[in-house]
């Protein structure tokens, strides 16, 4: 059982986490997304620290790419679906015994799978 499975984390306190970091010194070069997350003040009194500004500004730009690869993330998925529909079709029509057949599955495709006004 390691260090910080024995209390449960509304009994493990700053002291068992300071002792746990003091034993494994090489945990925030492990885990870099939590030292990213941690908020270190600087001892400047009467000015305001640069690095804390640079790491405000960091920390807001790291923020702000998230956000755009979730969206770039969420439109490849919806890419990705839109072309498997399209690709469903093209080879249903490629069944289709003749263009009667592929008006009808082309209709159906375009009201039901792609949600565009009856023709």
């Amino acid at each position: 059982m390691n260090e910080l499975s024995q209390g449960s984390p509304a009994t493990l306190d700053a002291t068992a986490v300071a002792a746990y970091l003091e034993h494994h010194p090489g945990f925030l070069l492990e885990h870099p997304t939590l030292l990213s997350a941690i908020e270190l003040e600087h001892e400047v009194q009467g000015a305001t620290s640069l690095v804390k500004r640079q790491v405000t500004q960091l920390r807001e730009s790291n923020q702000t790419l998230r956000t755009r690869l979730n969206a770039l993330i969420a439109n490849a998925r919806a890419n990705e679906q839109l072309m498997t529909s399209l690709l469903d079709l093209t080879f249903a029509m490629a069944r289709a015994v003749d263009l009667d057949d592929q008006l009808v599955l082309l209709g159906e495709a375009l009201r039901d799978t792609f949600k565009a006004d009856d023709m």
